[in-house]
């Protein structure tokens, strides 16, 4: 009996921290200590304050908190990860940081043409979700995931945008594929292939390749392939960062 009662109370308690956890993912950047770091300058101070949700993102990098706590590891310089603070935060963060290079940092921009020779960048996209779709008129995936996308983009329009960014490296080519596949509006293209370009930047390896973007400009997300079997698996996969 006691140890029903004790495996009670240990449920119970594992309940509330859980709870406590979902709330507090729930806040967000409300916070008011995460707020206060993001309007202070770095210190010793700062960096000890930073430290518990630095924690708490490297147990789950798909926590809640984890874009802005690594928004805030980004303005550490070099001289202040090599106090002791500062050593103790890179630690911690270190694993996520070597298994997801780009996540969390700033998006790599670049100077992009749509097909009438027009310019574009990414960071005057600024204030939406942006969805980066690599592909090219060779990627037979590419082509099959184009429903998903064209279902996204109409369903959060008001909050997403989706820009293709063509990987053909040849005009002609790329131009005939978007006439023959319907791909319209925000059809990019840096010049560059599979090889080469801000595909590689971005550590593409394979095609389709997407990169989520927050309304800030940050790597929310990124992911390769063409899932078919879960009904529309783009959407899944970026409502769970968008607000």
């Amino acid at each position: 009996m006691k140890k029903t009662i004790t495996l009670l109370i240990l449920l119970s308690i594992a309940l509330v921290v859980r709870v406590q956890t979902a709330a507090a993912q729930m806040a967000g950047s409300d916070d008011p200590v995460l707020k206060s770091l993001t309007e202070t300058p770095v210190s010793e101070e700062w960096m000890t304050k930073l430290e518990p949700y630095a924690q708490q993102v490297s147990a789950d990098p798909d926590d809640a908190l984890s874009e802005i706590v690594f928004m805030l590891y980004a303005r550490m310089t070099d001289a202040d990860k090599k106090t002791p603070a500062g050593k103790k935060i890179k630690d911690i963060l270190l694993p996520a940081l070597l298994k997801e290079p780009i996540r969390w940092q700033p998006a790599i921009d670049a100077d992009f043409k749509d097909l009438d020779g027009n310019a574009h960048k990414l960071s005057d996209l600024k204030g939406k979700y942006v969805l980066l779709d690599f592909w090219a008129s060779w990627c037979g995936p590419c082509i099959k995931i184009l429903p998903q996308i064209n279902e996204v983009k109409e369903k959060y329009k008001d909050k997403l945008h989706v820009v293709s960014l063509n990987l053909d490296g040849d005009i002609d080519i790329w131009k005939r594929a978007s006439e023959k596949h319907n791909i319209k509006d925000l059809d990019w293209s840096d010049g560059g292939t599979n090889r080469t370009g801000v595909f590689t930047e971005y550590k593409g390896v394979s095609i389709p390749y997407f990169i989520l973007i927050s309304p800030d400009g940050n790597v929310m997300d990124r992911w390769e392939g063409y899932v078919y079997n879960q009904g529309n698996y783009i959407e899944k996969r970026i409502t769970k960062y968008m607000k």
